[in-house]
């Protein structure tokens, strides 16, 4: 039988503290409990018609639409009925000046203020500083075997998926 969890006047980290058990070093939380917090965290989200992950505004990634559970989880919308776009993978990014979000995809065109704004930043040449120092080569070339690997990555998912 299923047991209500009490989380009025309790902090996510108090429930976690105080419904866990620790187990060879390991943290376990109830199910329920996870579940508890995940709809408090939905319901201050306050998402509206329209917004990402919303069945209005489903997000795409890699040939699946994703929405939002009751619990505040990003799911699989398995029996989506709409068309999946293939070919661009939007990528969401947030403005810490404004705390905006917002989306871009391959197909959009910077505006003619914005192609400005790029010819004036490339005519300024770069200034390393303390706090940002210029990169060593042996930092170059760890960041390409990144890259290398990432791609790899990238790629065996790709092909593994149906």
């Amino acid at each position: 039988m299923a047991k209500n969890i009490d989380i009025e006047g309790c902090s996510d980290e108090e429930l976690i503290s105080k419904y866990s058990v620790q187990i060879h070093g390991k943290t376990y939380v109830r199910s329920s409990v996870m579940d508890a917090i995940g709809k408090r965290r939905a319901q201050n989200a306050a998402r509206q018609p329209g917004d990402p992950g919303t069945p209005e505004n489903p997000i795409f990634h890699n040939g699946h639409a994703y929405i939002y559970s009751s619990t505040n989880r990003l799911i699989v919308w398995e029996d989506f009925q709409g068309e999946i776009p293939q070919d661009e993978e939007p990528s969401f990014h947030f403005d810490p000046e404004t705390t905006e979000t917002f989306t871009l995809n391959h197909s959009m065109e910077p505006t003619e203020a914005q192609k400005q704004m790029i010819q004036k930043v490339k005519e300024h040449p770069i200034v390393f500083s303390e706090d940002c120092p210029k990169s060593t080569p042996k930092q170059l070339e760890r960041f390409r075997r990144y890259g290398i690997h990432r791609n790899q990555q990238k790629l065996t998912r790709t092909q593994i998926k149906p």
